[in-house]
């Protein structure tokens, strides 16, 4: 499925529409990869499609213009290339499969071919030039290709993360340059533009995730997040590996522990109020959360379906509605529409792979910047509270970088332990409490923040329960 605006499209009574949604049957049409959109035809709109058939071969389609059969696609060519995916870009067509990576031009032909040593995972592209995509291999290392298909420059494979699943990237509010996030079972690791790790990453989870990753602002602090289901919730961390706050999310029906499911959640950026984000549960129902952790229209939206629903989409359409599109295996299309006036579709991640081009790359900067604080620390608190599982994390927000101690006293007043570590400005940071043999009851913890010009204390309160 991929939502598209194009010049003008005949519906089914005979008037002309410009926004559409394009269906691909997979099972009919042999199709292999996920459909992408472009301007596969020279006329300056991005309004035709791009799908890989029998892993071997790329179809070009485009809707009918014909009025006998309105809503049909017309095939426009066929190259015979092998692929797997596709990513659509202004200055051509980036196909992969198994070890091998292609470039082709606006009109389908082979400009450059090469050749990894290791298995290629996914790619996306990195709002460069220079270096327009980046590779994810099977050994867990990412590498940068140039324009011209050269490797510019490869990281060291990420270990004892699980399988690698997918490679996204963006201007995530952080800096002017993109960054890129490799995204695997049980974490992720997050790489400046000459491949160099950041914040200390690669940061791991305790629990697998079961679906794509999506980037998006979704508390409007001026940063990105990263949000994926697991088998049993919905997840959003800060890309400095903390949890954000009101997550995760239970799912009402647990989805499938086993394997990897594909459908990335929808993040609907919003101009003045946070994100929303939308996923699907393991009986195919629709959760609408915000991006404060909070669920919307009622428990979930009325998709309950006995069939799977593998994919999402949405888009937005000219009215400023936002398009939900749900296709499942009992051959039916939902379609669902929310209002969304204030709807920041730049900053939206609206698809498996962020956009109808698979691009996996959030396109503009997050446009809010953190609100100024007077105060170095200007609030803390610890998740879970009561605690749960033998630890607890404590997490606070600073204005800018500075050092942290944490005194965790009994209510008799003696010190049962110290913590201590160092915090990143701008965004919310995460120092983790192992209770290992702390006795249950109440506790008090003194959280010191110390920069090179401010200071600033909060005490919060946990409970521990064993």
């Amino acid at each position: 499925i991929v939502p598209f605006r194009i010049g003008s499209v005949r519906r089914w009574d005979g008037s002309v529409e410009s926004f559409g949604i394009a269906l691909f049957d997979t099972v009919s049409g042999g199709y292999t990869s996920d459909p992408v959109i472009g301007d596969f035809d020279g006329d300056g709109l991005a309004g035709e499609f791009a799908i890989v058939a029998d892993s071997s071969r790329i179809l070009f389609y485009k809707p009918a213009e014909s009025t006998d059969r309105p809503g049909w696609g017309e095939r426009l060519k066929e190259v015979p290339v092998p692929a797997t995916e596709l990513i659509s870009t202004e200055n051509g067509l980036f196909a992969y499969r198994r070890k091998h990576l292609a470039k082709l031009g606006p009109d389908g032909q082979l400009l450059w071919q090469i050749g990894f040593q290791s298995q290629i995972v996914a790619a996306c592209v990195t709002g460069t030039a220079g270096t327009p995509l980046a590779v994810l291999l099977q050994d867990g290392s990412v590498a940068l290709i140039s324009a011209d298909g050269n490797t510019v420059a490869s990281s060291l494979p990420v270990g004892d993360m699980g399988q690698p699943r997918a490679v996204v990237s963006g201007l995530l509010g952080d800096a002017e340059a993109p960054r890129i996030v490799a995204f695997f079972d049980r974490g992720w690791a997050l790489f400046d533009l000459s491949l160099a790790p950041l914040y200390g990453s690669p940061y791991k989870t305790g629990v697998p995730a079961v679906s794509l990753p999506a980037l998006g602002d979704i508390d409007r602090d001026g940063f990105a997040e990263i949000v994926f289901a697991t088998a049993r919730d919905l997840r959003a961390y800060h890309l400095t590996g903390v949890l954000c706050s009101g997550f995760p999310v239970r799912f009402e029906v647990p989805l499938a522990e086993s394997g990897f499911h594909l459908a990335a959640p929808l993040i609907v950026a919003r101009n003045n109020d946070p994100a929303w984000i939308i996923a699907r549960d393991g009986a195919s129902n629709l959760l609408m959360a915000d991006g404060r952790g909070r669920v919307t229209l009622g428990n979930y939206l009325n998709a309950r379906s006995p069939a799977y629903t593998p994919w999402l989409a949405a888009a937005v359409a000219p009215d400023r509605n936002i398009l939900v599109a749900a296709p499942s295996t009992d051959g039916l299309f939902r379609l669902f529409q929310f209002p969304a006036p204030d709807v920041l579709a730049q900053q939206s991640w609206l698809g498996a792979r962020g956009s109808g081009r698979g691009e996996g790359f959030l396109q503009e900067k997050p446009s809010a910047s953190p609100a100024p604080a007077s105060e170095l620390m200007p609030y803390a608190y610890n998740y879970p509270n009561p605690t749960r599982d033998g630890r607890t994390a404590f997490r606070f927000f600073l204005a800018e970088d500075a050092r942290i101690s944490i005194g965790i006293y009994d209510l008799s007043g003696e010190k049962v332990d110290q913590l201590s570590g160092s915090g990143v400005g701008s965004m919310e940071n995460e120092i983790v409490w192992p209770l290992g043999n702390i006795a249950s009851g109440v506790y008090l913890a003194h959280i010191q923040a110390k920069s090179a010009s401010k200071k600033s204390v909060k005490v919060v309160k946990v409970a521990v329960v064993k």
